[in-house]
C-alpha cells in the first residue's frame, strides 16, 4: 500500500508531468511519420514499421511505450498511412491514433517538397482499479478522447532531408491537472544529410529538435554508419540527459534494430535508469524488389 502511494505522489508532482510528455524514441529517423505526416508514403509502395520501448527498465511499473505505422504510396504524387502511439505508465495510458496524408511536389530532378496533413485523436485513460487499494472516493476513474490535427512540411533529396511539423495543432481545453498536459502541442524541426565517406559507407548526421509550451527544448543529436546498406551503427544524445547505442541490420526488405538507452548524468546512471528499444520494419516496392536505399 505505501508503494502504490509513493506511485500516486509521483504521478501527480510536477517530475511526473515533465516525463509525460510525448513519449522519446532512439530510432526517431524511422518513425518520423509518427510527427510529421508529410513522411507518409513517400518512398516505399508499402511500408510498415513497428517501434517498441521499455523506459527505465528496472523500474516496476515503468513507462512502456508501443509506436506502429503503415503507409503506402499511392497514384497522383499522394501517399496515405496510419500511426498509433501506446504508451502506459503506471496507471495512466494514452493512444495516439492518426490518418497521416502526404502530396508530393517535385522541385527539381532530385529534390521534392511533400506536404502533409494527420487528422486523429488521442484516448486518455485512468484506471485506479490497478491499485492494490480503491477506498479513496476521490480516486475515480477518468477516460477522454480529444480529436486534435496535425500538419507538416518535408523538404527532401538524395542528399538531405528537412523537416518541420507539429502533430497536433491544439492544445487540449483541459479537465484540472490530469488532463492539462496529455494533448500538448509540439513543435519538431528536423534535419538530416547523407555523406558517402568511401564505397559502400555512408555518414548519416540527423539533428531533431522538439519544442513544448511550458518546457525546455530538447534537441537529439544522431549520426549512423552505414556498411555496404546492411549494417548500420551509431550513437543518440539527447539534451535531457540521455544518451544511446543503436544498431541496425537490413535483409533485404526486412530491418531490425536495437537501442540501448542510458543516463548520460551521474545521477540517473547511479539508479540504473536503462532503456531498451527495438525496431522492425518491412518495405516492399510493387513486384517485392529488395529495398536498396532508405529516407534517412
Amino acid at each position: 500500500m505505501l508503494k502504490n502511494i509513493l506511485y500516486i505522489l509521483f504521478f501527480l508532482s510536477p517530475v511526473a508531468l515533465l516525463s509525460q510528455r510525448d513519449p522519446f524514441l532512439s530510432f526517431y529517423k524511422n518513425q518520423m511519420s509518427i510527427i510529421n505526416p508529410a513522411f507518409s508514403g513517400i518512398e516505399y509502395d508499402y511500408s510498415l514499421t513497428f517501434n517498441s520501448r521499455n523506459q527505465w527498465a528496472t523500474i516496476e511499473n515503468s513507462p512502456s511505450t508501443q509506436f506502429f505505422s503503415i503507409s503506402s504510396k499511392r497514384e497522383k504524387n499522394l501517399g496515405i498511412g496510419l500511426s498509433f502511439v501506446a504508451n502506459k505508465a503506471f496507471i495512466e495510458s494514452r493512444t495516439m491514433a492518426y490518418i497521416d496524408f502526404s502530396y508530393k511536389l517535385q522541385i527539381s530532378s532530385d529534390t521534392n517538397l511533400f506536404l502533409g496533413l494527420k487528422p486523429g485523436g488521442t484516448f486518455f485513460d485512468i484506471n485506479f482499479n490497478n491499485l492494490s487499494f480503491n477506498s479513496d472516493p476521490a480516486l475515480v476513474n477518468y477516460s477522454k478522447f480529444s480529436p486534435n490535427l496535425g500538419i507538416g512540411v518535408l523538404l527532401k533529396s538524395n542528399k538531405f532531408w528537412l523537416s518541420l511539423s507539429t502533430p497536433r495543432i491544439f492544445n487540449s481545453t483541459g479537465d484540472g491537472i490530469i488532463n492539462s498536459y496529455a494533448t500538448n502541442s509540439n513543435i519538431y524541426s528536423a534535419v538530416g544529410v547523407n555523406l558517402n565517406l568511401m564505397d559502400n559507407i555512408v555518414l548519416k548526421p540527423s539533428l531533431l529538435a522538439r519544442f513544448t509550451e511550458g518546457y525546455e527544448s530538447v534537441l537529439d543529436l544522431s549520426t549512423f554508419i552505414s556498411v555496404n546498406n546492411r549494417f548500420e551503427f551509431g550513437f543518440n544524445y539527447r539534451t535531457n540527459n540521455s544518451l544511446s547505442g543503436l544498431f541496425l541490420v537490413n535483409i533485404k526488405n526486412f530491418r531490425v534494430g536495437y537501442a540501448y538507452e542510458t543516463s548520460s548524468n551521474k545521477s540517473g546512471y547511479s539508479i540504473n535508469l536503462n532503456t531498451h528499444e527495438i525496431l522492425f520494419t518491412i518495405n516492399i516496392d510493387k513486384g517485392g524488389s529488395e529495398v536498396t536505399e532508405e529516407t534517412e
